[in-house]
Formats: structure tokens, C-alpha cells, sequence
């Protein structure tokens, strides 16, 4: 396995010190440093690995918004397919591969827990549907 660089990317202060312990993970055929506590994004972004899926064109994509949102970090961890790399964070011996276009139905993982209560069988029951209604004109202090 060949070894990746170990954080050149990192941000670093001559006045701070980690407080993190060191953990090793593997990104494809590569050992990655990484630091407890950190997700799986930064610690790949720290050793300068950006693209992480790709699209169905063949184009690559990576951190995008980097809250859990855009779903374009999506990588397989452990055997498990479309987890996002920006809200999983890094535990040692993890193993990350980059992940191609599939179908978005057998990329569908189960529930931690079940769904409690009665489950909807349509969309609209999800939602409480207001009818719009126009807003009262307010009087406008620019008129003379």
C-alpha cells in the first residue's frame, strides 16, 4: 500500500498544537493520516485528494458545500456505498474508495432505526398545504 503525504495541507501555527490523536485510514490503495475527530473530507482534503465520485459523464466531484447538503462527496466506506465524506468523521482502519455512478436506487442504505408511527403513502401527506394568499398592501412612507 502506498503511503500518502501526511497532512501537507493542514493548517498549521507555530503556537497551536494538535490536541488529536493520529489515526491511519486507507483512501483507495493509499494509508492516509488523518486526525481523530476530523471527517473524512478534511482528512482526504489534507493530503491534497479532492476529487472523490464521478458523475455519470465520467466527471469528477468532490467537497462542494460541505455540510451534508449537495451529496457530491459521496464515497463508499467500508464496504458501504454513498456516504458523505463532509459528515463522516475518520476512525482507524477505515477504508474509502471513490465511488462511480450507479443507480440511485440501489444506492438507497436502510434506516438505523425504523420509522415509527404511521408511514404516508403519498407525498402530499407529508406536508400541511396552505392555500397562498396575497399579503394586506402596506402604506408605502415613499409615496407623496
Amino acid at each position: 500500500m502506498e503511503d500518502a503525504n501526511t497532512g501537507k495541507n493542514r493548517l498549521r501555527f507555530p503556537s497551536i498544537s494538535s490536541a488529536a490523536q493520529c489515526v491511519n485510514i486507507a483512501f483507495e490503495d493509499m494509508s492516509v493520516a488523518a486526525l481523530e475527530g476530523e471527517t473524512v473530507a478534511a482528512a482526504l482534503t489534507a493530503v491534497g485528494i479532492v476529487d472523490l465520485r464521478l458523475t455519470r459523464e465520467g466527471r469528477p466531484r468532490g467537497i462542494f458545500c460541505g455540510m451534508g447538503v449537495c451529496f457530491d462527496c459521496i464515497v463508499s466506506i467500508d464496504g458501504r456505498r454513498s456516504q458523505r465524506a463532509c459528515m463522516t468523521k475518520v476512525r482507524d482502519g477505515m477504508r474509502i474508495c471513490r465511488q462511480a455512478h450507479a443507480d440511485a436506487a440501489s444506492d438507497l442504505q436502510p434506516l438505523a432505526e425504523p420509522l415509527s408511527g404511521p408511514v404516508p403513502t403519498r407525498r402530499c401527506e407529508l406536508f400541511a398545504i396552505t392555500p397562498l394568499q396575497r399579503a394586506p398592501e402596506r402604506p408605502r412612507h415613499d409615496r407623496p
